[in-house]
C-alpha cells in the first residue's frame, strides 16, 4: 500500500504550460489564500458560503417574518397547535402557537436537509474530487503529509458550515425582531450551531463512505440516500405509536432534541455533543482511512478479494475489456454507470417519504375530520379541499415533496458540472463525437431519472393506498408525480447553462438557491408586497395542484420551452469554448 505520494495520472495530464504558470503563479504569490491547505479549501468554499449561507439566512428571514399573518390571534394560534399535533411527523408540536414553535415545527428538519445537500457533495469530494482531476498529486508533491492535508480540509469544511449557520442565525433573529418577538442572540447563535452541527455529520460520513468508492458520487449517493432515509426514520418514530425507538438511530432526533427559538425549551447540551462526537469520530476514522490507501484506489482493500486479486492488464488487454463493457458503449451508458448508485439511493429515500406519508393518510383524515372547516388549515395547505381523500393526500404528500424532487435532479445534473471541473470529459471528446451530442446524452440521463423518480412515487402512493384501503384517483396521483417532471427539468436545464461558465459549487448554489425562493414566493410576495405576477414566476405555482385540478398544460410547456432553451444556451457554450 502506498502511503506517498503514488498517482496513477500520467504527468502530461497537468504539465501543460497553462498548468505550469498557473502553479508558479501559487508559489510566488505569497498569497493568503494558498498560503495553507485550510485557507486554500475555505477560499474554494466561498461561494457555497454566500449562496447556502445568505440564502438560507435570508429565507429563514422571510418565513419568520410572514407567520405574522399565520398566527393572528390566540384562537388561531390555539388552532395551529392542535393541527399541529396530527401532523408529528414534520416536527415535535411543541409551543407551535407561537412563531419560534411554528418555524421549529414545520420548517426546523427541512433546514438541514437543504444545507446537507452541499454539504453531502461537499464532504463526498474532499479527497475524491481532486483525485478525479488529478490535482492531489500536485498537492501532495509538496512537503506536507495526507493526514495534515486532510485534517486542515475538514477544519475548512467545519468553519464553512459555522459561517452558514451564522447566517441561519442572523436571519431568524432579523425575522423575529420584524414581528417583535423575542429571540435572544445566544438563542440564534445555538439554533445556527444546531444545523452546523448536524449538516457537519452528514459530511463527515460522505468523507467516510468516499474512502470505499472510487467516485465522489457515488459516496454522495450513498450519503444522501442515508440522510434521507435517516429524515424517514425519525418521523416514523415520530408519528407512530412504540415507534419512538426508532428515531434514536437518526441524527435528526438529536437535532430535534434542542430548540433553542422556542422561548422557555432552550437547547439540550448533551445532544449537541453527541452530534459533534458522531461527526468528529466519522472524521478521525477518514483521516488513516485515506493516509493509507492508493490514490484512486479504496481503503482496506485487503477486505475486497476482487480489488487485491485483480489481473494487471496491458494497455490492449484494458482497451479490449473495456470494448466489451455495455456501459462504455455511449456517454449515456456510461453516466447511467457512473450516477446509478446516486440516484438509486435518492429513489429509495423518495419513495420510502411516499410509502409512509400515504401509508398514514387515511388514518388522519379520520383523525382530523373536526378540523376540515378550519380556515388555518386550509391556509396551511395551501387552500386545498382537505375533507377530500385527494385534497388530503395532495396536501401531505405533494406539500414538500417536489422540492426533494427537485433537488434529486439538480444533484443528478450537477455531475456534468463536475465532470467539467474535474476535466473528465477531455478523453472523451478525443473520440469522433459532436459535442452537442455528448451533452444531450448527459441530459438525457437526467431525464430517464427524473422518470424513474416520478413513477416510482406514483407506485409508492398506489401501493401504500392498496394496503391502506384509501380511495383514491390513481389518473390524478399520476398528475402529481409525472407533473414534477418540468419542473425537475428546467432546474437541471439550468445548471447545464450556467456550467459552461461557472464552477460546479458556483453553478450548484445559484440553482439551489433560485429552487428555495421559488418554493418560498408566496411568503416573499406577502412581506414584501410584490404584485400578483412575482408569485407566478415560482415553478412551484405554476405546478399547482394536480391530483386535484389536473395539470397545468399551458405552464408545463412553457417550463418544457425553457428547458430545451437552457440545453441549448449548454450545448452552444460548450461546442464553442475550451474545456475548463
Amino acid at each position: 500500500m502506498a502511503t506517498g505520494t503514488v498517482s496513477q495520472t500520467p504527468a502530461q495530464t497537468w504539465e501543460t504550460p497553462k498548468a505550469v504558470k498557473a502553479i508558479k503563479s501559487l508559489k510566488t504569490s505569497g498569497s493568503f489564500w494558498f498560503g495553507s491547505v485550510f485557507t486554500k479549501s475555505l477560499r474554494q468554499a466561498r461561494t457555497p458560503i454566500l449562496a447556502w449561507g445568505i440564502g438560507m439566512g435570508f429565507l429563514t428571514y422571510v418565513v419568520y417574518a410572514a407567520l405574522k399573518s399565520v398566527l393572528g390571534t390566540p384562537a388561531t394560534a390555539n388552532a395551529a397547535q392542535q393541527l399541529a399535533e396530527s401532523f408529528r411527523f414534520f416536527g415535535d408540536p411543541v409551543a407551535v402557537g407561537t412563531p419560534g414553535g411554528y418555524f421549529t415545527w414545520k420548517y426546523g428538519p427541512f433546514i438541514p436537509l437543504m444545507v446537507g445537500i452541499w454539504a453531502v457533495l461537499a464532504g463526498a469530494n474532499m479527497t475524491r474530487g481532486e483525485e478525479e482531476r488529478g490535482s492531489l498529486d500536485l498537492l501532495l508533491a509538496e512537503p506536507i503529509s495526507r493526514t495534515r492535508a486532510l485534517v486542515e480540509k475538514i477544519g475548512a469544511f467545519a468553519v464553512a458550515l459555522l459561517i452558514i449557520g451564522f447566517f441561519i442565525a442572523i436571519g431568524a433573529l432579523l425575522g423575529a425582531a420584524s414581528i417583535k418577538t423575542p429571540v435572544s442572540v445566544g438563542d440564534a447563535l445555538l439554533a445556527g450551531l444546531n444545523i452546523s452541527l448536524v449538516t457537519f455529520f452528514f459530511g463527515m460520513l460522505a468523507l467516510f463512505i468516499s474512502q470505499f468508492t472510487r467516485t465522489g458520487g457515488s459516496a454522495a449517493g450513498w450519503a444522501g440516500g442515508l440522510m434521507a432515509l435517516s429524515f424517514v426514520v425519525d418521523g416514523i418514530g415520530r408519528a407512530i405509536n412504540n415507534a419512538e425507538w426508532l428515531r434514536r438511530l437518526s441524527p435528526l432526533y438529536y437535532y430535534d432534541l434542542s430548540k433553542p427559538l422556542i422561548p422557555g425549551y432552550g437547547t439540550n447540551a448533551g445532544a449537541m455533543i453527541v452530534l459533534l462526537a458522531l461527526g468528529v469520530i466519522l472524521a478521525v476514522v477518514s483521516v488513516p482511512l485515506f493516509a493509507q490507501r492508493d490514490l484512486g484506489g479504496i481503503a482496506l482493500a485487503w477486505l475486497f478479494p476482487q480489488e487485491v486479486n485483480k489481473p494487471r492488464l496491458s494497455v490492449s488487454q484494458s482497451l479490449a475489456s473495456a470494448n466489451r463493457d455495455f456501459s462504455t458503449q455511449s456517454v449515456g451508458l456510461r453516466a447511467l454507470a457512473a450516477q446509478g448508485a446516486s440516484a438509486f439511493w435518492w429513489i429509495v429515500g423518495l419513495t420510502a417519504y411516499t410509502l409512509l406519508l400515504a401509508g398514514i393518510t387515511k388514518t388522519m383524515i379520520t383523525q382530523m375530520s373536526s378540523f376540515f372547516s378550519s380556515p388555518l388549515l386550509a391556509k396551511l395547505f395551501n387552500g386545498s379541499n382537505l375533507a377530500t381523500n385527494n385534497g388530503f393526500l395532495n396536501s401531505l404528500v405533494f406539500s414538500l415533496l417536489p422540492v426533494g424532487m427537485v433537488f434529486f435532479a439538480v444533484v443528478m445534473a450537477f455531475g456534468w458540472a463536475s465532470d467539467l471541473d474535474n476535466k473528465r470529459v477531455e478523453t472523451t471528446l478525443s473520440a469522433p463525437l459532436p459535442r452537442w451530442r455528448m451533452l444531450l446524452e448527459r441530459f438525457g440521463v437526467v431525464v430517464l431519472f427524473s422518470v424513474l423518480a416520478a413513477f416510482f412515487v406514483w407506485l409508492g402512493v398506489v401501493v401504500a393506498a392498496v394496503m391502506t384501503g384509501l380511495s383514491i384517483d390513481v389518473g390524478g396521483v399520476a398528475a402529481a408525480s409525472f407533473g414534477v417532471l418540468p419542473l425537475e427539468l428546467i432546474a437541471a436545464g439550468l445548471v447545464y447553462a450556467l456550467a459552461g461558465r461557472l464552477s460546479a459549487y458556483t453553478t450548484l448554489g445559484i440553482v439551489g438557491g433560485l429552487v428555495l425562493i421559488s418554493f418560498f414566493m408566496s411568503f416573499l410576495k406577502e412581506l414584501l408586497k410584490l404584485p400578483d405576477w412575482a408569485e407566478n414566476l415560482s415553478i412551484f405555482q405554476q405546478y399547482g395542484a394536480p391530483l386535484t385540478n389536473g395539470i397545468n398544460w399551458g405552464a408545463t410547456i412553457v417550463m418544457l420551452v425553457i428547458t430545451v432553451a437552457f440545453v441549448v444556451i449548454g450545448a452552444w457554450q460548450f461546442s464553442r469554448s475550451d474545456v475548463k
